[in-house]
């Protein structure tokens, strides 16, 4: 449990991380969710960091993607619980009961927590709860999933924030000799409240609706498909800093996959408009991935496009973040038990989204997201080392992070895009 500043990857708040759960409700629909309220990590077998998906994840492109990987379903319910007790009155606990095999499973997921005094924060509480369903029928396939969140947390200067969360998803899919297809709805709503203290009450209330179809074709080693996804959304402020937005968007993907060099390539182009850029934009991306006696090795570039639009300061404009990002990984592991990561990230970001860092979710909404105004780079390493013994397991992993903007002289103005 901590607090709900925007969690920033490499000096991104926005496209920095991406969650994603598959067969569960999205956390972040729409964005940025109730943060602190999210699904705990006892409830997966493991979690993998890949790329923030390219061209195929349009207008949600990130910096990296973190997946979420359920233990194998057996005919037998199986459940995983959680409990942490600590200083501060910290209390949490995650409940999560599960049934299923290959054609059909279900499961629940309840979680709750509070924390006392602690850090400038007053008192902190969270809850969640969520079910999911899937049924396959021959080569139909249906899937279902819920989930409702909340939080409140108080400052020791009396701020205090309240708010709340649903959101939902329907998919279906026909999987044929060579052919997938994929026809997929979701939709989410959330409030947020903040007042007391020296602030004004003020509401925000968000939704948003996505609906995607996917084609995939796959033989003789090879994959072609496409993408298409709608999204409408709308905010709204009410009380104090009052505003009402609304944008939609569209977007189309193509991905190409073959062998090469005794590896994997991956091509995708994306197109796209979005009410805030007012104009179309075109992200590619590119994928080689190596596997060849017990090493791993992937590497990839693409560009990506971030809209920002409903959380701005007042009388300030929606803008498009931008960015061009290059990555290497490497894994490796041998028979004695050592394992081996390390990769690269590296990139420059244009307009760049800045957020003030304050503790609760609706304040640094309410004080908005602002762009950089000049060019960013990064580059950030990050390694690690494991020695799994029979009995016992011990690692060391680090990461570091070089970062440089580029300052402009008072009065200066962001020059047009250059990327």
């Amino acid at each position: 449990m901590g607090t709900a500043y925007p969690p920033a990857l490499a000096g991104l708040v926005v496209g920095g991380w991406r969650l994603d759960e598959p067969g569960r409700a999205p956390a972040a629909l729409p964005a940025p969710g109730v943060e602190i309220a999210r699904s705990s990590s006892s409830w997966y077998d493991s979690l993998e960091v890949r790329p923030g998906g390219g061209a195929w994840a349009g207008f949600d492109g990130a910096l990296a993607s973190l997946t979420g990987t359920a233990p194998a379903g057996v005919r037998r319910g199986r459940s995983t619980f959680m409990l942490q007790n600590g200083s501060h009155a910290l209390e949490d606990y995650a409940l999560t009961l599960a049934r299923g095999d290959s054609i059909k499973d279900a499961g629940v997921d309840v979680s709750s927590g509070t924390l006392g005094a602690e850090s400038g924060f007053e008192s902190l509480g969270r809850h969640l709860w969520a079910a999911r369903a899937r049924v396959t029928r021959g080569r139909q396939s249906l899937a279902g999933s819920f989930s409702q969140r909340g939080e409140a947390a108080r400052l020791e200067d009396d701020e205090e924030e309240a708010a709340s969360g649903q959101s939902g998803t329907l998919a279906w899919s026909y999987r044929g000799r060579d052919l997938l297809w994929r026809l997929g709805y979701e939709r989410g709503w959330d409030r947020h409240e903040s007042f007391g203290g020296p602030l004004l009450a003020s509401t925000r209330e968000a939704q948003e609706t996505r609906v995607a179809g996917e084609a995939i074709c796959s033989q003789g080693g090879r994959e072609l498909a496409a993408r298409v996804e709608w999204t409408d959304a709308k905010v709204e402020r009410t009380g104090d800093d009052a505003f009402d937005r609304r944008a939609g968007s569209v977007w189309a993907a193509v991905r190409g996959t073959a062998p090469l060099a005794g590896g994997r390539l991956e091509l995708a182009v994306g197109l796209g408009r979005h009410d805030a850029a007012k104009r179309v934009e075109a992200v590619p991306s590119a994928t080689f991935r190596l596997r060849s006696s017990g090493t791993n090795l992937t590497a990839s570039v693409e560009r990506m496009v971030t809209p920002v639009w409903s959380d701005v300061p007042a009388g300030a404009d929606p803008f498009l973040q931008r960015a061009w990002v290059a990555s290497i990984r490497a894994a490796a592991a041998d028979t004695q038990g050592w394992r081996a990561r390390g990769s690269v990230r590296a990139g420059r970001v244009y307009a760049r989204a800045l957020a003030e860092p304050l503790p609760l979710e609706d304040l640094w909404l309410r004080a908005g997201l602002r762009p950089d105004l000049g060019p960013y780079d990064f580059a950030l390493a990050e390694g690690g080392l494991v020695r799994d013994a029979r009995f016992a397991e011990a690692g060391v992993e680090g990461f570091g992070l070089a970062r440089r903007g580029i300052a402009l002289p008072v009065g200066a103005v962001r020059a047009a895009r250059t990327d």
